[in-house]
């Protein structure tokens, strides 16, 4: 059997590539299902299976291919939960991706790889509006793999946690790392116009956290969101007024 189709799978292979070249996304999935079809065994031509499914939305088509692969292999390759972590983020159940980008870093894959997933990891939690995880993640991230643009992506983390000296060291870094980088470019001149604002801000950090249960405090958290517009910072801004409104709330049922 396996002399047979050899001719069969020399010719397929010859076809995939000739789809690759073309970027034929069709093709290299049907190419790839019957390459593995006969070679159950090739983990490369899995993987660009699982990655053309990724790359087309295919993602009913994608667990089944990772369904497949698993199955077919004596010992599941690692990829197998990078691309389980992947289906699960574009499906938006993120406990799921989590687990799979975790236990895909606990595999010990080479640290450009490590990073890129807790790079996801940081994503993840910013879409559950988990800050202090998603600042966390970025931590992980630079110490994988140390650039400008994730110190840049740490910094605003750390902006969304108030967290004003650390992000601004973070920033600072990633200016002397690499001041072309387009992140950079981008967020240099932001964190320049916050930091004319920094004196009025931080007094009303430290008196809004000295009484927090105080009713008088939705009126400072209001006039702090005034100033985060001022400074062109609406999604801090949005985070005080929605924590403002809470309070006068919860005081008005009180």
């Amino acid at each position: 059997l396996a002399a047979a189709a050899a001719p069969e799978l020399q010719q397929l292979r010859e076809q995939l590539k000739k789809a690759q070249d073309a970027e034929d996304k069709p093709a290299i999935i049907e190419l790839s299902r019957r390459i593995v079809a006969i070679a159950p065994n090739d983990s490369g031509t899995w993987n660009t299976l699982a990655q053309t499914q990724f790359e087309s939305e295919e993602l009913d088509g994608l667990e089944r291919t990772l369904d497949a692969w698993q199955k077919a292999s004596k010992r599941p390759p690692a990829a197998i939960e990078d691309f389980r972590a992947g289906l699960c983020f574009k499906r938006k159940d993120y406990q799921c991706a989590e687990q799979h980008w975790l236990a895909f870093i606990a595999t010990k894959p080479a640290r450009a790889d490590a990073a890129t997933d807790y790079d996801n990891l940081a994503e993840l939690c910013a879409e559950q509006a988990r800050w202090a995880d998603h600042a966390g993640y970025r931590t992980k991230a630079i110490a994988a793999q140390d650039t400008a643009a994730r110190r840049v992506l740490r910094a605003v983390a750390f902006l969304r946690l108030h967290n004003w000296d650390a992000a601004y060291a973070d920033m600072a870094k990633a200016n002397k790392m690499d001041a072309t980088n387009p992140q950079v470019k981008e967020w240099l001149p932001e964190f320049e116009q916050l930091q004319k604002f920094l004196p009025q801000i931080k007094p009303l950090d430290a008196q809004i956290a000295k009484s927090p249960d105080d009713p008088a405090v939705a009126e400072l958290l209001l006039e702090r969101a005034r100033v985060f517009i001022l400074a062109g910072r609406p999604l801090l801004a949005m985070d005080d007024a929605e924590r403002a409104i809470g309070e006068i709330d919860s005081h008005r049922k009180a």
